[in-house]
């Protein structure tokens, strides 16, 4: 942790101690929550923005590994959403540096990917989407 974000939870915490105990089960909750500290690292103002993001999940579903779909039923099921998270963002950070690399996808070692993705979305899934 930086010096100057230590300097201000000892300085919200000695705050708390002043307020009493109903906001030191809060600072104790706001200290323990995942989804706070996430929002601190992505330098969010608050945690609304991932619970909403899940919320918009569970109601319209998840949208198109490659195209425009935005819901509907998957058409394969890779992971379970938002328990697998950090290991999409993982695998989506590896694609685009597989695709920075090769976005043809034309080196030997790619030609599997090439042809399940032109398989499952047809020969021009690898261009770019018009904007």
């Amino acid at each position: 942790m930086k010096p100057d974000a230590r300097r201000a939870r000892k300085l919200l915490h000695a705050h708390v101690l002043e307020t009493g105990a109903t906001a030191a089960r809060w600072l104790e909750r706001q200290l323990n929550d995942p989804y706070v500290a996430r929002a601190r690292r992505e330098g969010f103002r608050s945690r609304s923005a991932f619970k909403l993001a899940e919320i918009d999940l569970e109601l319209r579903g998840e949208g198109e590994m490659l195209g425009t779909r935005q819901s509907g039923l998957a058409q394969f099921k890779v992971a379970r959403l938002p328990e697998d998270a950090e290991l999409l963002e993982r695998a989506r950070m590896r694609a685009r540096t597989l695709l920075d690399e090769d976005p043809a996808l034309r080196a030997p070692e790619h030609a599997l990917i090439e042809a399940a993705v032109h398989a499952a979305y047809g020969a021009d899934a690898l261009e770019p989407i018009p904007a």
